[in-house]
């Protein structure tokens, strides 16, 4: 008679089968759209920048607000972290995001959400 522990273990070696690894070709794939979207948005000016976040939080505030009821729960100090990585003008931007989405964007929550201050 097996312990639990061997069970575990013997269950985890047959999920680690199935679980779908990538391709070298589908990593070249993605790697390749990452970058060119990467490319595409560096060229954005502010204006399109805040255009691009503005429609990119609505989307997700109403897909989450019809899923779960809450519109903010999808953010996180990660999710702020990992956007900062790569658009370090972000915090300006969610300024012009807040004027864009006006009441349909709380700007206390979203940036409790986040673990950020928001700004004055």
């Amino acid at each position: 008679m097996s312990t639990p522990e061997e069970n575990i273990d013997d269950l985890y070696e047959r999920l680690k089968h199935l679980v779908k690894r990538e391709t070298p070709e589908e990593t070249a794939a993605r790697l390749k759209k990452e970058n060119a979207w990467k490319e595409e948005y560096a060229q954005k000016s502010f204006e399109e920048r805040v255009a691009y976040w503005s429609g990119d939080i609505n989307r997700n505030m109403r897909s989450n607000g019809e899923s779960s009821g809450d519109e903010y729960s999808w953010l996180s100090p990660a999710w702020y972290d990992e956007i900062k990585s790569f658009e370090p003008d972000i915090d300006k931007i969610l300024a012009g995001v807040s004027a864009r989405l006006g009441m349909m964007f709380d700007a206390d929550r979203f940036y409790r959400a986040i673990g950020r201050q928001k700004p004055i």
